[in-house]
């Protein structure tokens, strides 16, 4: 009877003892926050001239019949890219002449007096005509499409006229435009417009 008594009683105190716990090793922990942001793919295109709207520049000149103006200074556009992706520009005709957008639009509402694009300037016809040219500290990094860097007839459909990798912010492109006017063109406002867009990343 006394061992039956006495093994209950060695059971029960060895129920009532605690467990043992897991311990961490000695040392320090540390965890790592990882931050990244990311920045997309932008181009600007900033205009100097003189602006009618934000979206608009007008320059004028006065022309006698037989006479002509190779230096009408238009837009100068600055040009900033965040990578190395490219940037093209784009130009296309925007006039309001009927059924011709690279025509200069006639005054006298007269369509046979609207001014067509062409690179005769000399007077003997009437005519107008753009170009370009490169500029900025990254103007090395700048292409000008083939015949574009003299005066070229204004293209009907949108054109490739330039293209570039500089991300500095200093690639300028400068328009610039001729007009000739013939002997027999009517008096009057001849207005003729041209649409530049800048296109990111360059197309190959």
């Amino acid at each position: 009877m006394k061992k039956a008594i006495i093994a209950a009683g060695a059971s029960a105190v060895l129920a009532a003892m605690p467990i043992v716990g897991v311990f961490a090793a000695d040392g320090t922990l540390s965890q790592t926050d990882i931050v990244k942001v990311t920045i997309d793919s932008a181009c600007s295109l900033a205009t100097s001239g003189s602006e009618v709207t934000p979206e608009a520049s007008t320059y004028t000149a006065t022309i006698a019949n037989g006479g002509h103006n190779e230096n009408i200074a238009g837009s100068t556009f600055t040009i900033t890219c965040n990578d190395t992706g490219g940037w093209q520009l784009n130009a296309i005709g925007a006039g309001t002449a009927t059924n011709d957008v690279t025509k200069m639009d006639a005054s006298t509402n007269v369509d046979s007096d609207d001014i067509a694009t062409g690179t005769t300037l000399d007077g003997s016809v009437s005519n107008w005509a753009f170009k370009i040219a490169k500029g900025g500290s990254d103007a090395s990094n700048i292409t000008i499409t083939t015949g574009y860097d003299n005066f070229s007839a204004v293209p009907s459909a949108s054109t490739k006229i330039a293209q570039g990798t500089s991300t500095s912010g200093n690639s300028t492109i400068a328009a610039t435009y001729g007009v000739g006017i013939s002997a027999t063109q009517s008096a009057g406002t001849y207005t003729g417009k041209v649409t530049y867009t800048l296109a990111h990343p360059a197309s190959n």
